[in-house]
């Protein structure tokens, strides 16, 4: 939203663990984030929220104008959020806890 020019409230609450942090729920149906808030409209993971402002600011570019551009760059959005399970799991992101060596069976190794 900074780099398309979009006005927004950006509130960052850290995680307390790897199971999150309780007062997610406070905006987030599912208790998980990115979420965004708009007036009483929560959507949360990202392909939705990046769904609803394309819709809402349609002149701001967030997919290619070409139809076939645009799926494309749909399909590599999609498959880059619910595929890689294997990598996923393995490799769980959580930039504030050092990680060393991980050791990858070959279900990982497929992913990348």
């Amino acid at each position: 939203m900074k780099v398309k020019g979009i006005d927004f409230e950006e509130v960052l609450t850290p995680f307390d663990d790897d199971a999150g942090n309780p007062r997610f729920r406070e905006f987030s149906p599912t208790g998980k984030v990115p979420t965004l808030v708009d007036g009483d409209t929560r959507i949360w993971e990202s392909l939705a929220i990046l769904e609803y402002l394309a819709d809402l600011f349609p002149d701001k570019g967030f997919w290619p104008e070409d139809i076939a551009t645009r799926a494309a760059a749909r399909a590599f959005s999609s498959e880059m959020h619910a595929g890689f399970t294997a990598l996923r799991n393995a490799c769980p992101t959580n930039w504030r806890r050092p990680v060393g060596a991980i050791q990858v069976g070959e279900d990982v190794r497929r992913d990348v």
